[in-house]
């Protein structure tokens, strides 16, 4: 980076990200591409999945360049995206050792790997069929949650509600999924994803 490109400051480089700006998205990207896998790697501890993570949100602002805005701090906005995608990433992993150790099918040796992609298909399509049970706005929730990764805050904000009914509606959610996973399995499951 040359040293003038360090003197644009991030309000500036987010006006003209906002306008389609690729140099800009570039500028920023290297500003904080070393610092975001740094901080990703230390939560995960695999640089190739912290580096998926940090092209995750750097593919996300991108996306969403038009909606930036140049009054709030870029560092801290990215590293919020960052952090729902570790948490997720986190979470995601939680869920797959209880399912392993829950749902013996699932730990099948690699030998068995054809198998096990039936198991997990089957788990797949049977969440898909409890999600799509949920009443229209709580499945829109759910779905905005563990689909689209957004926080509470960020779904309150885009549907015009409180953060507290977003989380009552996705306790319901979680909730009516697990017991709708338990009722067809006989396996009584954690947090699904």
């Amino acid at each position: 980076m040359m040293p003038c490109q360090l003197l644009v400051a991030d309000s500036t480089l987010v006006l003209r990200l906002r306008a389609g700006d690729a140099t800009a998205f570039r500028l920023l990207f290297d500003r904080y591409h070393a610092k975001l896998l740094s901080f990703s790697t230390r939560i995960v501890r695999s640089e190739a999945t912290a580096e998926e993570i940090v092209q995750d949100v750097f593919v996300k602002v991108w996306e969403g360049r038009h909606a930036l805005d140049p009054d709030l701090s870029f560092q801290a906005y990215i590293y919020r995206i960052a952090k729902n995608r570790l948490l997720n990433h986190l979470r995601r992993q939680a869920c797959e050792r209880t399912l392993k150790k829950d749902w013996p099918h699932l730990a099948l040796s690699q030998r068995n790997c054809n198998e096990n992609q039936l198991v997990e298909a089957d788990y797949e399509q049977l969440l898909r069929r409890a999600i799509a049970q949920l009443p229209p706005q709580r499945q829109r929730i759910y779905r905005m949650s563990r689909e689209e990764e957004l926080t509470y805050e960020e779904i309150a904000g885009s549907l015009g509600l409180s953060r507290h009914t977003v989380k009552a509606q996705m306790v319901q959610a979680l909730d009516f999924v697990r017991r709708y996973v338990q009722v067809r399995t006989g396996i009584p499951l954690g947090t699904p994803s």
